[in-house]
């Protein structure tokens, strides 16, 4: 009896183990996270178009803007999102400490943040001061 009550206590002790094993599997182990906490280790980014993380480089909708010759960085891309009624457009640029998040001028293909507008329909242009900074 001893020998089955022992057993018995290795094989639910084991159990238990395995469980909190699995169970640790599935937690995030570390990685960071930015204020609203997405996880920037994996790409994502807070969209304060769509409320919730995204991945910019592979978000539906996301517009892709190619630098132009004025920009330093020229290998690196800046993309927008449109809100759905067209309102609002984020923008995702190299060497902008967070999202640039412009509004609809009175013209219905212009949006307009102090220095920063986008003109276009379906194909964009993105200015700084003036000068095109980035287009598709």
């Amino acid at each position: 009896m001893k020998k089955l009550t022992c057993l018995s206590c290795i094989f639910i002790c084991t159990i238990l183990l395995i469980n909190e094993s699995f169970g640790q599997a599935g937690k995030s182990t570390g990685g960071a996270k930015d204020a609203h906490g997405c996880p920037t280790s994996a790409g994502y980014t807070w969209s304060v178009v769509k409320n919730s993380c995204i991945r910019i480089f592979s978000e539906a909708g996301a517009i892709k803007l190619m630098p132009q010759a004025v920009v330093p960085e020229k290998s690196m891309v800046a993309f927008v999102i449109l809100s759905a009624d067209t309102k609002q457009a984020e923008v995702f640029a190299p060497n902008t400490p967070s999202t640039v998040l412009i509004q609809k001028a009175d013209n219905k293909k212009m949006w307009v943040l102090g220095d920063w507008t986008l003109e276009g329909n379906k194909k964009y242009m993105l200015k700084k001061k003036g000068v095109v900074q980035y287009a598709n």
